[in-house]
């Protein structure tokens, strides 16, 4: 009689199991799994994800990116506030105060300091708020961070492929702000029929916005951006046979 009591438990519990819909099986995972930080990790990475929308950049990349981009470039860090300067360069010896950024490469203290100032690692309540240390990180590797923009787009597209993301929208201002300073200059008319003549008399940079390419209207960082997403696909090994991840989000 027991056994037959068990063997109708197992059966129906098993039922149960196979009736449960993909959600609620999933459901089921992340709570098992709630207080067991490595395995949550593993399944966030791997869930599938919708849109990233309004993605800054700068705040996007890593900060190890940032090293790379400004060692290719040559630049120096200044040791006491990790801002970056341009060369000459002083040498590696740990008493130097400017040394090249690539220095840190083999001094994991310099490294460490740099990464902890450009990004949110290891920031603890304390003299500065989150708010503060997280603003005053731009300052520090500004100098780099514009000449990069096709490689830090690259790099965040393919993170992101990495973890089933499957849009990006960033925020990017692909003109150099010369929009803006064309409005500034030519000033508000509330005739927008009068406005848009003299737009078309504005600086050489500028007039792009007027010419046609393929039946499409051109902005003032068309070419700009053009450029950097021809950069960004190369970054991406794109329409190579292992092109990286985040070709597969771009492409189409």
């Amino acid at each position: 009689m027991r056994l037959g009591v068990l063997s109708s438990t197992v059966f129906f519990l098993s039922l149960l199991a196979t009736a449960q819909t993909p959600q609620q099986k999933t459901a089921r995972y992340l709570d098992s799994v709630r207080r067991k930080p490595p395995l949550l990790l593993a399944f966030l990475h791997d869930m599938p994800k919708g849109g990233d929308l309004h993605n800054h950049l700068d705040g996007a990349i890593y900060a190890e990116d940032l090293i790379d981009f400004a060692a290719s470039d040559n630049f120096c860090v200044d040791r006491t506030t990790s801002r970056l300067i341009a060369p000459p360069c002083d040498s590696c010896q740990r008493y130097t105060a400017k040394p090249a950024i690539r220095c840190a490469y083999d001094d994991h203290v310099l490294y460490n300091q740099i990464i902890d100032a450009w990004s949110m690692r290891n920031w603890r309540p304390g003299d500065e708020s989150g708010h503060d240390h997280f603003f005053a990180t731009f300052d520090k590797f500004g100098l780099v961070s514009h000449g990069h923009v096709a490689d830090a787009v690259a790099s965040v597209i393919n993170r992101a492929a990495r973890e089933h993301v499957e849009y990006i929208e960033f925020m990017h201002t692909a003109d150099g702000s010369a929009a803006a300073e064309l409005g500034i200059k030519q000033g508000w008319d509330s005739d927008l029929a009068k406005t848009r003549p003299v737009a078309g008399r504005g600086p050489k940079r500028n007039r792009r916005c007027h010419q046609q390419d393929s039946g499409r209207r051109r902005g003032p960082g068309t070419n700009a951006t053009e450029m950097r997403n021809a950069r960004g696909r190369a970054g991406m090994q794109c329409y190579r046979p292992l092109s990286l991840p985040g070709f597969t989000r771009i492409a189409a």
